[in-house]
């Protein structure tokens, strides 16, 4: 069995596990969104190479900090995190809130331009 949250209580999880990030990370998302869909669009699952909406997490849409030139006046990058997707993976609370943390951290790695084995290690 799975997890649901209602949308209010999800987004409060975020925005607590947001908040207990370590400051440095914190610091590095000063132009960035992080938001809450309960599915990937289509446009996302296409940008992300999937098919299947179950099978995305999260995505990190923007410039990453190491590829940025003049950044001034730009629109935040968002980083989407997909309600539904997450809670399928779970039975509770507890190891929601793990997943989203994971997955969170997974994106904010991306934004910071880390490679797939950076990224790797992080998940490890």
């Amino acid at each position: 069995m799975t997890i649901q949250l209602s949308r209010t209580c999800f987004e409060r999880t975020v925005l607590e596990i947001a908040d207990l990030l370590p400051s440095g990370i914190k610091e590095s998302l000063d132009n960035v969104q992080i938001l809450v869909r309960a599915w990937p669009s289509h446009e996302q699952l296409s940008t992300a190479g999937l098919d299947e909406r179950h099978d995305l997490l999260g995505l990190y849409e923007g410039i990453p900090r190491i590829e940025r030139g003049n950044y001034n006046l730009s629109l935040p990058d968002v980083i989407w995190l997909f309600q539904r997707p997450l809670e399928s993976l779970c039975e509770d609370y507890w190891q929601l809130r793990a997943e989203i943390r994971m997955t969170m951290l997974h994106e904010i790695g991306h934004h910071l331009g880390w490679d797939d084995q950076q990224l790797e290690a992080l998940e490890a």
